[in-house]
């Protein structure tokens, strides 16, 4: 093949993928085996049941030993006091009384119709516990990248922690939360967003002063905190685990650089193909409330109550419009895979092939927009 008809492939190619980008048409390449999420049936849902954490108290820490700096002074034992003489009482004997009357004798007949008739006592189900230790590979894609996101869970005594990492052609992003749990559900205390290794949002809630402290690094906003305030990490999962009933659920929602209430709304229950396999989940429609007043539509949470009402799915629009979306690949709860598939990750790519700069502050300022 001369260099001339390597050179009219080459553009023909990128003519090609330009095209198909231009239209907006979903596509892969023969060897990708990643087929889109598919809603298979649509029903009515039912009430949500509420998933409980494992709250395990941490031990007390043990008293040290008494250690005395001078002599204790001896004890004194003084000599018991003579016991005083107690004369006994005449005895009264109570007058005959007539034989008490026998019990009525019930047949087995009349003791199982009694049994029969009696209401039967309400079983209360406990709810099912959440894990403490999870693990999901998820297929995540955002403005126009498409890459695989490790997502861990770990939860002990009466704090948790969140870690989400992903990367792509030398794009590497890092997302967190950690704090303490309740029975309301989670309290997030720091909140980090880190892109190839750096600070670009953070949150720290201060609950004794009723703040939450956020901006990007070198910045700082001050907020009133609120009971249900909860980070990009943290969200998820606080509803996973205190979202119960129909009702609508409203809470605020910190990204590190802006704020914004969100409300929550059963629409419906999905069956859903996902790359992991088949599900039947609870969907949940949510719309931002952002800072002019405006409201935004177009978020998406899918629950699995067979999972412990683990989110298998979100999606939603940053300010501009661009769609981040997550469905899991693999999920495990406690050291256990419970669901999909087993996963191959790409190699690493040279640094050479990295995302520019002014690429990853696009996304940054895309995500967190809120005017």
């Amino acid at each position: 093949m001369g260099t001339r008809q390597r050179l009219l492939i080459a553009v023909a190619l990128s003519a090609l993928v330009h095209v198909l980008s231009i239209a907006d048409i979903h596509w892969a390449w023969p060897w990708q085996d990643e087929s889109p999420d598919e809603v298979l049936s649509k029903k009515p849902a039912e009430q949500l049941k509420r998933v409980s954490l494992a709250l395990t108290p941490t031990k007390p820490i043990s008293q040290w030993p008494v250690v005395y700096l001078i002599k204790p002074a001896p004890v004194v034992v003084e000599a018991p006091a003579p016991k005083p003489v107690v004369k006994p009482l005449p005895v009264v004997r109570a007058p005959m009384s007539a034989p008490p009357t026998p019990a009525p004798v019930i047949s087995d007949a009349l003791l199982d119709s009694i049994i029969a008739q009696a209401p039967a006592p309400e079983v209360i189900e406990p709810a099912p516990t959440f894990p403490v230790q999870v693990t999901a590979v998820q297929r995540a894609s955002y403005y126009g990248l498409e890459l695989k996101l490790v997502q861990q869970w770990f939860m002990e005594g009466f704090r948790y922690a969140i870690i989400n990492d992903a990367s792509k052609f030398g794009f590497t992003a890092t997302l967190s939360s950690e704090g303490s749990v309740s029975p309301e559900g989670l309290q997030p205390e720091q909140y980090r967003l880190l892109l190839n290794n750096t600070l670009k949002q953070y949150a720290t809630f201060d609950r004794d002063a009723g703040v939450v402290i956020h901006g990007k690094a070198g910045q700082s906003k001050r907020v009133d905190i609120t009971p249900d305030f909860q980070d990009m990490a943290s969200l998820p999962y606080h509803v996973a685990v205190s979202y119960s009933g129909d009702k609508e659920k409203r809470l605020m929602v910190t990204t590190g650089s802006s704020v914004y209430e969100i409300a929550l709304n059963i629409v419906s229950e999905d069956q859903l193909k996902l790359p992991g396999g088949i599900l039947t989940t609870v969907h949940l429609t949510g719309s931002r409330v952002r800072s002019n007043g405006e409201r935004q539509v177009g978020y998406d949470i899918w629950l699995a109550p067979s999972l412990q009402n683990f989110p298998v799915k979100f999606r939603g629009p940053d300010s501009k419009g661009n769609i981040l979306e997550m469905s899991v690949m693999t999920l495990s709860f406690d050291g256990k895979a419970i669901f999909g598939k087993n996963v191959e990750f790409d190699p690493v790519t040279p640094d050479d092939i990295a995302l520019p700069a002014d690429m990853l502050d696009d996304i940054v300022r895309d995500f967190d927009s809120t005017k």
